[in-house]
C-alpha cells in the first residue's frame, strides 16, 4: 500500500476520532463552560471590588431555587471575606483565580458542570505599609446551568464554605436570605469604615525558627503537623476518608485537624473516658475498612477530648484553651499563647455549638498593634495561610500542651 493511501487512512482515522469526541460532549457545552469560568472568576473578583451584585447576571430568573443560591453566595462573600477580614483591619488586596472544568454532563435541558477554582489571595492590613501575605484557596463547585433567551444561566451552585454547604439554602425562605443579606450589607459597610480608619500597619510572617516555638517543650512535633497541613490542605490524603464527601454535611474540617495532630505524634487512644482514634483495617480507606471515634471527626468531640485528657491527665492529645466572643475581642496575650500546630475552633452563632476547626500554620506580627496573630489552614473550605478571623460568635484557641 502506498504512502499516500496510508496517509489518507490516517487522516480519515483522525477525523473519525475527532467526530466521536465532539459527539461525546453535550451540545453547547463550550459556551456553558465559558460562562461557569467567568462566573467563578467574577465571584472572587467581587471580593476586591466589594460589589456582590455583579453576580446577578449569571443566575436564572426563571428557576425557582436559583435566587436562593445567588443570595447564599452573596451572604457568603460578605460574611466570610469582607466582614471577617475587616473585623481585624485586614483586606484582600489582590486575588488571582484560576478555574478548571473537571466534567460536563447533560440531563434533559440542563448541564451539570464540575469545576475546580483555585486562587492566590494577597491580603494585608487595610492601611498596609508592607508586602502582602500570600494565601491560597481551593473550591470545588458542582453547577447546574440552563439556557434562557439564548444564554446559559446558573440554577444551582453546590460548594463548601467554612460554615457549611450551599445546599442548606434550599431549606431557607427567600425572604430570610434577603433579610440576612441586607443586615450583612450594613455590617460590612460599618466594618469597612472602621477598618479604613485604622492606623497603618505592616503584617509580617514570623519565621518558624523564632524562639516563640520553644515555650512549650512536649513530644508534639509542630513541624510535622505543619508539614502535613501544607501537603494535604488541598491534596487530600488517601489514608483517610473524606468526611465532607462521604459522610455528612459537617465537612472534613476536624478530620483534617486530627490528621495534623496525628502527624505531630499523637497516637490512637482507645481506652479511658476520652477516646480519640482512627484505625485502618486494611489497605483501603473506604468507610467499611476504617474505624474512628466521633471525637476524631467532629469539632465538639475533638474539643472535649483535648480538654478532657488535659484535665484528667489521661493518655492522648491534651489541650488548654482561651475563648473570646467576637473577632474584636482578640488580644495580644492570645498571640503569645498559641503557635503553629495549635488549633482554633468556632461557634458561629450563639447556642449553635462548635462547628468548625482549623489548624494554625503560622503567625503574623501586626506592627500597628504590636501583637502576633494566627494564620490558618482548613478543609471543607480548602485554604492555606489565611487570617484566623471568621466573624464567629465564639472562637476557641486551643494550645496543644502535650500528647500521649
Amino acid at each position: 500500500m502506498s504512502r499516500k493511501v496510508l496517509s489518507a487512512f490516517g487522516i480519515l482515522f483522525l477525523l473519525i476520532g475527532a467526530t466521536v469526541n465532539i459527539a461525546a460532549k453535550p451540545a453547547g457545552s463550550h459556551a456553558a463552560e465559558t460562562t461557569v469560568k467567568e462566573y467563578l472568576r467574577e465571584k472572587m473578583n467581587s471580593i476586591t471590588a466589594r460589589n456582590v451584585d455583579v453576580l446577578d447576571k449569571y443566575y436564572s430568573k426563571q428557576a425557582d431555587e436559583a435566587e436562593k443560591y445567588l443570595l447564599f453566595t452573596k451572604n457568603h462573600i460578605l460574611q466570610d471575606y469582607l466582614i471577617s477580614y475587616a473585623n481585624n483591619n485586614y483586606a484582600i488586596k489582590k486575588i488571582f483565580p484560576n478555574v478548571k472544568i473537571i466534567s460536563t454532563a447533560e440531563e434533559q435541558n440542563t448541564l451539570t458542570i464540575n469545576a475546580l477554582m483555585t486562587a492566590f489571595v494577597h491580603w494585608n492590613a487595610e492601611n498596609s505599609s508592607g508586602d502582602p501575605v500570600v494565601g491560597m484557596i481551593s473550591e470545588r463547585h458542582e453547577l447546574q446551568v440552563i439556557k434562557e433567551n439564548g444564554q446559559w444561566k446558573i440554577i444551582r451552585d453546590n460548594f463548601e464554605t467554612g460554615r457549611g454547604n450551599s445546599e442548606q439554602c434550599r431549606l431557607e425562605a427567600p425572604d430570610r436570605l434577603r433579610s440576612s443579606l441586607n443586615e450583612l450589607r450594613k455590617t460590612s459597610s460599618a466594618s469597612l469604615s472602621r477598618s479604613k480608619s485604622s492606623p497603618p500597619s505592616k503584617l509580617q510572617i514570623v519565621p518558624r525558627s523564632n524562639k516563640r516555638e520553644q515555650k512549650s517543650r512536649t513530644g508534639y512535633s509542630r513541624d510535622n503537623a505543619f508539614n502535613w497541613a501544607q501537603k494535604h490542605w488541598k491534596n487530600y490524603s488517601n489514608e483517610y476518608i473524606n468526611f465532607g464527601k462521604n459522610q455528612w454535611d459537617g465537612g472534613d474540617c476536624t478530620n483534617f485537624v486530627s490528621q495534623c495532630i496525628r502527624a505531630g505524634g499523637a497516637e490512637n487512644d482507645t481506652k479511658g473516658s476520652h477516646q480519640w482514634y482512627y484505625i485502618r483495617k486494611g489497605a483501603s480507606s473506604n468507610t467499611k475498612a476504617v474505624s474512628y471515634s466521633w471525637t476524631w471527626s467532629t469539632a465538639r468531640g475533638l474539643n472535649s477530648i483535648l480538654l478532657g485528657n488535659y484535665n484528667k491527665k489521661e493518655f492522648g492529645p491534651k489541650g488548654i484553651q482561651k475563648v473570646i466572643f467576637g473577632d474584636s475581642s482578640y488580644t495580644s496575650d492570645i498571640g503569645e499563647y498559641v503557635n503553629y500546630g495549635d488549633i482554633i475552633q468556632y461557634e458561629f452563632t450563639a447556642g449553635s455549638g462548635i462547628k468548625h476547626s482549623a489548624i494554625i500554620v503560622g503567625m503574623v506580627h501586626n506592627s500597628a498593634l504590636d501583637r502576633y496573630e494566627p494564620v490558618i489552614a482548613t478543609h471543607s473550605f480548602d485554604s492555606w495561610n489565611l487570617p484566623w478571623t471568621k466573624d464567629a460568635y465564639r472562637s476557641l484557641f486551643v494550645h496543644i500542651a502535650d500528647i500521649n
